[in-house]
């Protein structure tokens, strides 16, 4: 007979040999789940209730769950002994237990070649070891477990999305050592757009681009990071990537042969690396850009122009409106200031004495103000908020502090 297949790198898939077997009630597939949770390890009876109910557990819970077992045991082993567990879930003090050869379960599968892939990278094996690491990744057909949330679930598929996205992190640091920037750069571009924080990834990213010759696009994705971990996380990027920007910056011709890691370059000091020539590789295609593109030029003069005619049409009246608009979009206080000077001017034109020319006189002087004012302000980039020092304002640092 054909072995049990298990697949759990995406939606829940159970085999016999070629043919997908049918696990039934939904019931039965999360209880299912639960135990492929931990193969070939005992999973109590309140992890198996919890997979199954979540948080409405029925009185009869447990002998739902040990009915549910039986029939698992009749699809998964039809030919063992009527009466007995049979050899694919085996109880253990109180505990079931699903027995699988590793090989059968992809994500045991996909622990191995992790671990021999790694070995092979300790041994300096950089090919064998790339190539065990995709193998294990391409196991990976969507989410650990798709489909199947709760707390018993959540938390092990964000360990093994983490897993997954660390090992991804070496294979591109493997790759890159084997020269095979040109290559991966679509590949890690997509990764970094995916994953933005990810500073492994984003050291990789930038040392592929400046070996490829664009020197200014790694720098601009360091300085990316840096604004979003300022923005996101309240921090500066690692010392590792700012001492790789660094080195960039500065066009280091050792960071364009060597072939160690993007995260061995970054700590291995300039002087410890014998100086080559610098000799920039061929451009490359554009790869999508991780920020958001900024509005291209003729919807620029089309919001500014828009912003303009704000004081023109509304006779003044909306100055201080449009003001307020952009002090909360760009969050910048000090522009309630001169949004209360176009306020002030409205309604004195507004309540003033008809025998009083002097409002309407400053009601017409500020509405070209204005105009100017929220022209040079629309569709320009926003400064950023800091929540935690608002100033001075602060640039993320290339260079590590001494």
């Amino acid at each position: 007979m054909n072995e049990i297949r298990y697949d759990v790198l995406g939606p829940l898939t159970v085999r016999r040999g070629s043919a997908v077997l049918n696990v039934g009630s939904e019931l039965q597939r999360r209880v299912l789940a639960g135990l492929l949770l931990a193969p070939n390890a005992p999973v109590p009876m309140t992890d198996l209730l919890e997979a199954g109910w979540q948080y409405a557990i029925p009185d009869d819970g447990p002998e739902q769950t040990r009915a549910i077992i039986t029939a698992l045991r009749d699809l998964l082993d039809p030919e063992r002994r009527p009466g007995t567990e049979g050899a694919l879930i085996q109880l253990n003090d109180g505990r079931y237990m699903l027995c699988a050869n590793r090989e059968n379960v992809d994500v045991l599968a996909f622990e191995d070649a992790v671990r021999s892939g790694r070995a092979a990278h300790a041994r300096g094996h950089l090919l064998d070891a790339a190539g065990r690491l995709r193998a294990g990744l391409d196991l990976w057909r969507g989410e650990f477990l798709e489909g199947y949330r709760g707390p018993l679930f959540d938390p092990a598929r964000i360990q093994r999305e983490e897993t997954r996205l660390d090992v991804l992190d070496e294979l591109f640091e493997i790759e890159l050592g084997q020269g095979l920037q040109d290559e991966l750069l679509p590949e890690l571009a997509n990764h970094v757009a995916r994953n933005p924080l990810r500073e492994d990834a984003r050291a990789t990213f930038l040392l592929a681009l400046y070996r490829t010759g664009r020197r200014d696009d790694a720098l601009r994705q360091f300085e990316e990071i840096a604004a979003r971990l300022q923005r996101v996380e309240g921090r500066e990027p690692s010392l590792k990537l700012r001492e790789l920007a660094a080195r960039i910056a500065r066009e280091d011709p050792t960071l364009l042969t060597s072939p160690t890691s993007a995260a061995d370059l970054a700590r291995r000091p300039a002087g410890d690396i014998p100086a080559l020539p610098f000799t920039p590789g061929p451009a490359v295609v554009p790869l999508p850009a991780v920020p958001l593109a900024p509005p291209s030029s003729w919807r620029k003069v089309a919001i500014k122009a828009g912003a303009a005619l704000i004081p023109v049409v509304t006779i003044g009246l909306g100055s201080w409106v449009a003001m307020v608009a952009l002090t909360v979009q760009r969050r910048n206080p000090w522009l309630l200031i001169p949004a209360a000077g176009y306020l002030v001017a409205g309604v004195w034109w507004l309540f003033a004495p008809e025998t009083v020319d002097w409002p309407f006189d400053m009601l017409f002087i500020s509405m070209p103000i204005a105009a100017v004012h929220l022209a040079v302000l629309a569709g320009s980039p926003p400064r950023r908020w800091w929540p935690r020092t608002w100033w001075p304002r602060r640039r993320p640092r290339l260079n590590p502090p001494a």
